[in-house]
């Protein structure tokens, strides 16, 4: 079982499903996620590789510092990094740059 479930988002104004999550690194906290559309919406995520920040609201977990998962909705500016094909459309991962 994910860890970790896809809710409704919205990348650069396409609708889909998504989430960000929290990660720790040697640098401090974190946030990456993933965001994915059906195959009719997966040529829109294409022109988002070549932006350096486009927009991202969605649900957002959190580990806190006992394991625990909390998730919140929140506005964050992205860079997508990636688009993969998967069995349900196409996926974008993405990284948090800042605050919208």
């Amino acid at each position: 079982m994910a860890l970790y479930s896809p809710q409704q988002a919205e990348l650069d104004g396409i609708k889909g499903q998504g989430y960000a999550f929290s990660r720790r690194t040697y640098q401090g906290i974190e946030y990456r996620g993933v965001f994915f559309v059906d195959e009719e919406k997966a040529e829109a995520l294409e022109p988002l590789l070549e932006k350096d920040e486009v927009e991202f609201t969605g649900v957002v977990y959190k580990k806190n510092r006992s394991g625990k998962v909390r998730q919140m909705t929140r506005t964050f500016l992205v860079d997508v990094k990636d688009l993969a094909s998967v069995h349900v459309g196409e996926r974008a991962d993405f990284k948090v740059v800042g605050e919208a």
